[in-house]
């Protein structure tokens, strides 16, 4: 009896290997899936300095700053719209609207000080963006006007 229980074990133990091994590829697979899964094989916005302390600006002068946007995606990342939130005293110049993968593009701003009143300020820019995660984004100039 006893050789019969190890004939049997001996010819199931290599289909009780291939059950775990196929569970642990199925587990594993679940986990890849979920971190490298359809989520990021799309476009992926990134700015480094989302919002810029620029200190203390003079009102008879213009100060310039250089977003860097980059993609950290799988696909290009294309920005659609840029909106201002104000009209006269932000200026922006975008260097490119496509974004291969692993590729920046530089936001330049330019803030016009002479409209602005004494004192703190902040002003946003809207970025829309394909980015599913990311479809609008905010990105911010402040400061204390002398």
């Amino acid at each position: 009896m006893r050789c019969l229980a190890q004939h049997l074990w001996s010819r199931r133990r290599p289909l009780g290997v291939l059950l775990a091994g196929l569970f642990c590829l199925w587990a594993g697979g679940r986990y890849v899936w979920l971190i490298a899964g359809p989520g990021s094989w799309g476009p992926r916005f990134a700015c480094a300095e989302p919002s810029f302390d620029c200190g203390e600006v003079s009102t008879e002068g213009a100060l310039q700053h250089e977003f860097v946007i980059s993609n950290t995606g799988r696909r290009p990342l294309h920005i659609l719209k840029v909106v201002p939130g104000c009209g006269s005293c932000l200026t922006v110049e975008l260097s490119k609207e496509e974004i291969v993968p692993g590729d920046t593009s530089l936001l330049k701003v330019v803030l016009h000080a002479a409209g602005l009143k004494k004192g703190a300020f902040e002003k946003s820019l809207l970025l829309k963006t394909d980015d599913p995660n990311l479809p609008q984004v905010v990105l911010s100039v402040r400061g204390t006007a002398l």
